[in-house]
């Protein structure tokens, strides 16, 4: 007796699309961010934390364990690191720079031109730690940048 052929073509098959993991997720009763994947039973935590849903894979199949590692990730949600809250506007940009050098030149080109126009026209100089950088400030700089023609998703890049 020979196996029925396996391809991996749908044709004339039913085919639904496959759920992504977040659609795979279900709730653990009496236990709020916790989440078990259906397919392989991994639990999750997801919380909502500064207006963002944070999803985290807690890498156990075990409940207790996963109870112990959601505590954990969601104490450690609300903790700023030391050196990352000093960070100036100025070290910001140096490292989107490094980040951004394999980019194409003219994504490169964009990116000096939006730098060179922050460093030109940021009146809160470029020392200002980036914690102390209220949203109001930023506004203000995109205000003062209206008769440039800097597309949204770009501004995004560097703002978001």
């Amino acid at each position: 007796m020979t196996p029925p052929f396996v391809t991996p073509y749908t044709v004339g098959m039913d085919s639904t699309p496959a759920k992504s993991t977040r659609q795979q997720l279900e709730k653990i009763q009496n236990f709020p961010c916790l989440y078990r994947h259906t397919v392989n039973s991994t639990y999750y935590g997801i919380k909502k934390h500064q207006g963002k849903r944070k999803e985290h894979s807690l890498q156990t199949t075990d409940r207790k364990i996963a109870e112990r590692r959601l505590r954990d990730w969601i104490r450690g949600l609300d903790k700023v690191d030391g050196e990352a809250e000093k960070t100036t506007l100025n070290q910001l940009i140096e490292k989107f720079i490094a980040v951004r050098k394999g980019k194409a030149d003219k994504t490169k080109q964009t990116d000096a031109s939006i730098i060179n126009a922050l460093r030109l026209s940021w009146k809160y100089g470029m020392d200002i730690q980036v914690s102390k950088i209220k949203p109001s400030h930023i506004s203000e700089w995109l205000a003062s940048q209206e008769g440039r023609l800097f597309a949204i998703s770009t501004l995004n890049i560097l703002f978001d």
